[in-house]
């Protein structure tokens, strides 16, 4: 049973929200305000947040920023009826790992929740690790590596990386990057940019600098590197 912090403030929204988070035999918590979530972050070890944008005391995406920077690590999925691609890179940028636009499916955000909690298991990879020069994959565990230290990534930006390490030296389209991610280029592909801008922040945060990450004008990514990937079974 995983804990989910709600942090909106429309009371029928959230009604319908713990009846599913519910049915999942999961535990919902309800923060109508961002001073609320803050209290009830202190409360309470939560396990996935789903946060509106727009609170009655603030915006959604400063409060995730503040929450990365204090070190909060777990999911955060960015629940918003504003779907303009600014809004969309707002939330993204601001360290939350999903943006999921109102009205929408419950099946969907049920299916994105389990992905955020439990991982994903990505179409190309049947390795449980995937390791070059150093820096690990690790899918049961849902996180990178780098020389035993832990760098804290999202599913879709670990799926990325994972991608980008089966697949090191050679050009990589934006199509062929959202086949592997499962998601539709016309809702998606400006959002990619944002998470190969956090994973290369991510690799500067922790020194890679052997490994680097390269847009081709044109063509797509190369994830340059100088030595073949290990996998383990």
């Amino acid at each position: 049973m995983a804990k989910i912090l709600i942090v909106e403030d429309d009371p029928v929204i959230v009604k319908s929200l713990f009846f599913y988070i519910r049915s999942e035999e999961h535990e919902p918590i309800w923060a109508q305000t961002l001073l609320d979530a803050r209290a009830q972050l202190a409360r309470h070890e939560v396990d996935l947040v789903l946060l509106d944008l727009n609170l009655p005391d603030g915006r959604g995406s400063d409060f995730c920023r503040e929450l990365r920077e204090s070190g909060f690590a777990r999911p955060v999925l960015m629940l918003t009826a504003m779907g303009s691609e600014d809004s969309v890179l707002e939330g993204l940028n601001s360290g939350a790992n999903d943006y999921i636009k109102k009205p929408y499916s419950i099946r969907e955000l049920l299916t994105r929740i389990r992905i955020h909690l439990y991982g994903v298991a990505t179409r190309d990879a049947p390795a449980s690790a995937r390791t070059i020069e150093g820096l690990e994959i690790d899918f049961p565990r849902g996180q990178a590596r780098y020389n035993g230290d832990v760098i804290t990534l999202s599913q879709t930006k670990l799926a990325i990386l994972d991608f980008f390490i089966s697949n090191a030296n050679q050009i990589i389209s934006r199509e062929a990057l959202l086949q592997h991610l499962k998601k539709d280029a016309d809702t998606y592909d400006r959002t990619i940019d944002a998470h190969i801008s956090q994973l290369r922040r991510a690799l500067r945060t922790h020194r890679i600098d052997h490994l680097k990450i390269v847009s081709i004008y044109g063509a797509g990514y190369k994830f340059e590197t100088h030595q073949k990937i290990s996998a383990h079974i």
